[in-house]
């Protein structure tokens, strides 16, 4: 998720994220188009200008997301002084990027924050091989074999489908193949 209320930097890192294998969820403006979007789906990590126009700024909307969502999110802002350092400190991001920044350093940041998110759950063999455990919003939910129609791979992420719904996680099938085997 990319939150910028400027729509050409959302949209250019919209761009280089797609064109780098990630797939973007969504853009949002402000606050509230932000938390619309993190209650509607699964996201991985979301990206938040410090400095977002509106009564809430991209400071509050980390808190949020800390409390409420248990997901990586990383600040991208053009104002660096000690005060702004100091409050996003407080907020337990995974990064902190000073606009105008670097594709490498974006992609690197992202992959760091997310590098240790365990989405298929180690579990002991009896109920493995019944269930298949995939963390969302921070919380391992439990899937029955005879449920799950299909896996998809999509990039660096694989689709699974079930007969209810479909879930998205970011791995790749291969890896995802390897854990169930």
């Amino acid at each position: 998720l990319i939150v910028e209320d400027d729509y050409i930097i959302a949209d250019m890192i919209a761009q280089v994220l797609e064109k780098n294998g990630h797939h973007v969820i969504g853009k949002a403006e402000d606050v509230m188009q932000a938390v619309a979007y993190l209650e509607k789906g699964t996201i991985d990590i979301a990206l938040l200008d410090v400095g977002l126009q509106g009564d809430l700024n991209g400071i509050d909307l980390a808190k949020k997301i800390k409390s409420s969502y248990d997901l990586p999110f990383i600040f991208l802002t053009s104002s660096i002084d000690k005060n702004t350092l100091e409050k996003v400190s407080e907020t337990g991001a995974s990064g902190f990027l000073s606009k105008p920044f670097k594709t490498e350093d974006l992609l690197m940041s992202i992959h760091l924050a997310t590098r240790d998110e365990e989405l298929i759950a180690d579990v002991p063999d009896e109920l493995f091989s019944e269930y298949l455990f995939v963390k969302q919003r921070g919380i391992y939910q439990k899937f029955a074999f005879d449920d799950i129609l299909w896996f998809k791979a999509s990039g660096i992420y694989t689709e699974i489908h079930t007969r209810k719904d479909t879930i998205v996680i970011r791995s790749l099938l291969g890896e995802v193949a390897n854990k169930l085997s």
